[in-house]
């Protein structure tokens, strides 16, 4: 399958680091690491059909679940927490969706995650494999202060 790419998505076949930086400000989700936990899950959401996520926050532990999974972070340990609900929220996207993190976002206090259907991934990695993996951090590079406790196949 040839995939057809949109004007911004084009910066990341042959674009240089400001016009990526350019596209993760216009078309990514933005997450602080300060971040508020309901602000967070609403900006994946925005880039995801209806109700596709929900979010649960007690004392102890913030709850994320799609159709797809159900992960937990527990508000233990350093905080703030805002980046570890962001990789959650990636790892258990639904099947046809998935989110990665730019790559050049991560050294900072804010990570940048850019969200498509799972058929994009899966034709973006097998025509610029390459450039995927100079742009984007596999899942395994991000936080992983949360538990996965359901997940359906």
């Amino acid at each position: 399958m040839t995939m057809t790419l949109t004007e911004h998505e084009r910066a990341l076949v042959d674009g240089s680091e400001d016009e990526i930086a350019a596209l993760m400000g216009a078309e990514s989700v933005v997450v602080d690491w300060r971040g508020d936990f309901e602000e967070i899950c609403r900006d994946f959401s925005r880039r995801l059909p209806p109700d596709a996520l929900a979010l649960d926050e007690d004392d102890d532990a913030i709850t994320v679940c799609s159709q797809h999974a159900t992960a937990v972070v527990p508000l233990v340990g350093e905080a703030p927490f805002g980046l570890d609900l962001a990789a959650a929220i990636a790892a258990i996207l639904p099947p046809r969706f998935e989110a990665r993190a730019f790559r050049m976002s991560l050294e900072s206090d804010t990570h940048c995650y850019f969200v498509r259907p799972g058929a994009w991934w899966d034709a973006f990695r097998a025509q610029h494999g390459e450039r995927y993996r100079e742009i984007f951090a596999e899942p395994s590079e991000l936080p992983d202060r949360f538990e996965i406790i359901s997940e359906d196949d």
